[in-house]
């Protein structure tokens, strides 16, 4: 199952993410614990299940033509925060999930938006045109 929140990281987190991603990638790391704490806050019912989890956090750019093939992640948590503040459905980067009963849907990459997988949904990226940059966020026990 996927989960949808937009806004989802704090402006200033969100600012303090671009310019880290802009000047020093390495950086990042130091913010891992403020985006963490960010799933706690945006969904205190699972609080108490986030807090074991180690979570890791990577930047990832699309580059124009590149797609990901359907696949599982294989984590007890993955999301992808979305950072381009300009976007739009014909640039591609269609981020598509199936449910259980095999349908499929997709969400169009939004600035600050954050798509939680917390069930291990099988899931796809359509093909890009330009440069799509994202978060990637994995947790794990």
């Amino acid at each position: 199952m996927i989960t949808v929140k937009k806004q989802f990281l704090t402006d200033e987190l969100m600012t303090r993410v671009t310019n880290i991603l802009s000047t020093n990638e390495n950086d990042l790391k130091n913010l891992t614990k403020e985006i963490k704490h960010s799933y706690s806050l945006a969904f205190p019912q699972n609080h108490w299940t986030f807090e074991p989890l180690t979570f890791k956090v990577s930047f990832y750019s699309f580059r124009p033509g590149t797609d990901m093939k359907w696949h599982f992640d294989n984590t007890v948590l993955g999301s992808i925060i979305y950072l381009n503040k300009e976007w739009d459905i014909n640039d591609g980067g269609l981020f598509m999930y199936k449910l259980d009963n095999g349908q499929i849907l997709a969400e169009v990459p939004e600035y600050n938006k954050m798509l939680l997988d917390y069930g291990n949904c099988e899931h796809a990226v359509s093909t890009t045109k330009k440069r799509l940059d994202t978060l990637l966020v994995f947790g794990e026990k």
